[in-house]
């Protein structure tokens, strides 16, 4: 349940969202996988179903693979459609002309952990495609004022990353990350 009280305004705004989702994990053979299934019903924006599928391949005993895909789905939440604030494009953030989000991905990895060694090293590639991206959208210096948009169209984001983990003593570790991404909005 989301509730937003307007400032200086006498009046609410309700919504009761609901979503059901389930996860299955299983294993086949060496092979880890999980499904997963999620519904969501908003008396505004309607039903919409979402999915998301992951497989974990060990190909030795320290070398392990993975893929995930999957779809998101996201309401545009009450602030971003009503909101009201002093710092807002005539004290207005909300835009009731709003459209849900709604995303594909897909991730693909591996993971090196070789028994004994002090380290375990992971690199992954993922990309994302979202439809209608939400943003706050300002008009730029001096006062910032803005409100929020759709992107209409698709925004994309792929990358790499890459993790090291050094085991420095028993209790003491060092964790270094690097990421490459690559974003674009629809336009």
């Amino acid at each position: 349940n989301e509730t937003l009280l307007q400032v200086g305004l006498d009046s609410e705004v309700e919504v009761e969202p609901q979503a059901a989702f389930g996860v299955l994990h299983t294993k086949v053979g060496p092979a880890h996988t999980t499904l997963g299934l999620r519904h969501d019903d908003h008396e505004t924006f309607g039903s919409n179903a979402s999915w998301r599928f992951g497989l974990s391949l060990p190909i030795t005993d320290y070398l392990t693979t993975r893929a995930n895909a999957g779809t998101g789905y996201r309401a545009p939440s009450l602030y971003e459609l009503f909101g009201r604030d002093e710092t807002c494009l005539n004290d207005i953030c909300g835009n009731m002309e709003l459209e849900p989000e709604e995303s594909d991905s897909v991730e693909l990895g591996i993971s090196l952990e070789p028994y004994g060694a002090p380290f375990a090293l992971d690199i992954g590639y993922f990309d994302i495609e979202t439809e209608n991206r939400i943003f706050y959208k300002n008009i730029g210096p001096p006062t910032y004022e803005g409100d929020y948009q759709n992107d209409v169209g698709k925004s994309t984001s792929t990358g790499t990353e890459m993790s090291l983990i050094v085991d420095l003593s028993k209790t003491l570790s060092a964790d270094i990350t690097y990421s490459r991404i690559n974003s674009k909005d629809a336009s």
